[in-house]
């Protein structure tokens, strides 16, 4: 009878052991349902994306073309280190657009100086006080815009100066610096057609995305309430984590510049945020941008790309790169897209360490992704 017991034992052991292996390999039918989303997202992003780009911009309303100087502005407006000047009157026809988006230093020669409404450098080296009148401090002024860039950087430590100037602007005798250049006119879809389509893009992948991972949200939301009063600690944590991977992504940015000689400035895909953010179509930017957007891509991103790989390093790794890409697929270069774009791999990995970390309940991340983005959200509207 004890060997009986004994060979028992060892039997359910094994029977255990059997079970718990099972369970941390993805069900067949889930792995299956893991590509299906997969395949979903690729294929509305990319295929529907194009179908409704091209019937936007086959309707005169949801077209807007945008000259050299609108360009020139909003591409200073979206650098916090960027400076440029215009003829005061091209400035002044602009303005009411973009008022809220840049700073006028001052004027020189006929042409007045700006730089973003992000600049927090621009006072101590370009604005002087005499007798009690703060004025532009020309001197300075020269030396940045000098052939040799005699000053070139905001302050003494960085970050540097980036001069942007128009392809086909007049530009004075005293603007002899290296400048990225500019070029227009483009049209484009207009602000809110770009939130339009965002919008819509969106809300056809959510039914079947949430359709195909219904099971492992079921799963989640009932670890979820099992740990209710864990998920306080569980979000704010989590939050943590994410400003400490925009502090090592602000550094890795600010040292890839430097290596590859490319300005730090917002990606395309966050300056269309933000003009989108900033039209008639808010309200549809603040749903994608709050709900839609968190929802899918930690849906697609973690549970998805995670349940197709066995090794949670690979996982990572993977997912991390292809949020990353996703980000960034219309910058204009590779450079551009590496500077500008670090943020998103590292918010790729942090989102990824969260998952990982609360035992793949993709709640976590969702739930922190949402939180990071109404605080972006409230910080363009109201701070920006």
């Amino acid at each position: 009878m004890a060997n009986e017991n004994e060979i028992l034992e060892f039997e359910d052991l094994l029977k255990e052991a059997h079970q718990h292996k099972k369970k941390n390999q993805p069900e067949p039918n889930r792995s299956a349902n893991y590509f299906t989303a997969l395949f979903v997202y690729v294929l509305l992003m990319f295929v529907l994306g194009s179908v409704i780009f091209t019937i936007f911009m086959g309707i005169d309303s949801f077209r807007e073309t945008y000259s050299e100087n609108d360009l020139l502005i909003r591409a200073v407006s979206a650098d916090s280190s960027g400076i440029a000047i215009l003829e005061q009157e091209s400035i002044d026809l602009l303005l009411p657009t973009y008022e809220e988006r840049i700073i006028q230093i001052g004027d020189y020669q006929g042409y007045t100086v700006f730089v973003s409404a992000t600049n927090t450098h621009y006072q101590d080296l370009l604005i002087i006080e005499i007798d009690g009148i703060l004025v532009l401090n020309e001197a300075n002024l020269l030396n940045i815009f000098s052939e040799n860039q005699t000053l070139s950087s905001w302050t003494e430590s960085g970050p540097m100066i980036h001069i942007y100037a128009g392809e086909d602007q007049l530009l004075p005798s005293f603007f002899e610096a290296p400048y990225e250049p500019i070029d227009g006119p483009i049209t484009t879809l207009s602000d809110f057609s770009s939130a339009l389509a965002n919008f819509l893009i969106y809300l056809a992948m959510l039914p079947p995305i949430l359709f195909l991972l219904k099971k492992d949200l079921s799963d989640d939301f009932e670890s979820f309430k099992s740990r209710k009063k864990e998920w306080f600690i569980i979000i704010a944590v989590g939050y943590l984590y994410l400003i400490l991977g925009n502090i090592l992504s602000n550094f890795i940015s600010n040292f890839l510049s430097d290596a590859l000689n490319v300005p730090i400035s917002e990606s395309l895909n966050q300056l269309t945020i933000i003009a989108a953010l900033q039209s008639d179509g808010t309200i549809l930017m603040m749903i994608s941008a709050i709900l839609f957007g968190p929802i899918i891509e930690e849906l697609i991103f973690r549970k998805a790309i995670f349940g197709i790989f066995q090794k949670n390093i690979t996982g990572l790794i993977v997912s991390s790169v292809i949020f990353g890409t996703i980000h960034l697929v219309s910058e204009p270069s590779i450079a551009s897209a590496l500077v500008n774009g670090s943020a998103y791999f590292v918010m790729g990995i942090v989102f990824g360490l969260i998952y990982i970390k609360n035992d793949k309940n993709v709640l976590a991340p969702m739930v922190v992704h949402i939180l990071s983005n109404l605080i972006a959200v409230l910080g363009i509207l109201f701070i920006l």
